[in-house]
């Protein structure tokens, strides 16, 4: 996976950050690494997507929060009890997926993180509010819009399709006998194209777990 990320996540066509950006963009991206003590030319190689998570990464780290989130929770259970673990994707197709963030709008993508990266304790901690309280509409608001906002082409790729995609999956865990638990980030959970919507519009009553 991680030789997966790197081959996806770097340019490799003689291309290089500093091509790829207008000069301004570029300026910026400098001025925020210096003020966070990482060299810019260090990030020349990473495509804009990249360059986003790997600072990302950092700005968590500084929060003191790991890697290990609700996910690998769940996963590590799921395994130490001997239960059948499936995707809802593919591993090269979500990496495809997230690593084609800012492509065809490179500038406008850097500049827009960066701005939510010099915020990103208290985005973080209206997020994590928002999901423990289950407010929808707020994690809509703070998650969902400004990305149909300002990134419309990402929002349908990253959010949209793959929703659709999987909500055929989810309909035919739904049909066993079994019982299956599905996790999924929570920004595919609400909106109009959420699967929650989705669900509730071919008829599934949703009850919330307190």
């Amino acid at each position: 996976t991680q030789k997966m990320i790197v081959k996806k996540g770097v340019y490799n066509d003689g291309l290089s950050l500093d091509k790829v950006l207008s000069p301004q963009t570029y300026d910026v991206l400098r001025q925020y690494c210096e003020a966070s003590g990482i060299p810019v030319h260090s990030l020349n190689k990473l495509k804009p997507s990249m360059v986003v998570l790997t600072l990302l990464g950092l700005e968590l780290q500084k929060l003191g929060i790991n890697q290990t989130g609700v996910d690998n929770y769940f996963h590590h259970k799921a395994t130490m009890e001997g239960k059948k673990i499936e995707g809802l994707e593919s591993v090269n197709r979500q990496i495809e997926f997230v690593m084609s963030m800012g492509e065809g709008s490179e500038d406008d993508f850097i500049e827009h993180s960066i701005k939510d990266l010099k915020n990103t304790r208290q985005i973080l901690n209206d997020l994590i509010a928002a999901w423990r309280q289950g407010d929808e509409d707020k994690l809509y608001n703070l998650y969902i819009a400004p990305m149909k906002t300002n990134y419309p082409n990402l929002y349908a790729t990253l959010i949209a399709e793959r929703n659709r995609e999987w909500l055929s999956k989810i309909k035919r865990y739904l049909k066993t006998s079994q019982k299956e638990f599905i996790l999924v980030g929570v920004g595919h959970l609400v909106g109009t194209d959420g699967i929650i919507d989705y669900l509730r519009k071919s008829g599934y009553t949703i009850n919330k777990v307190d």
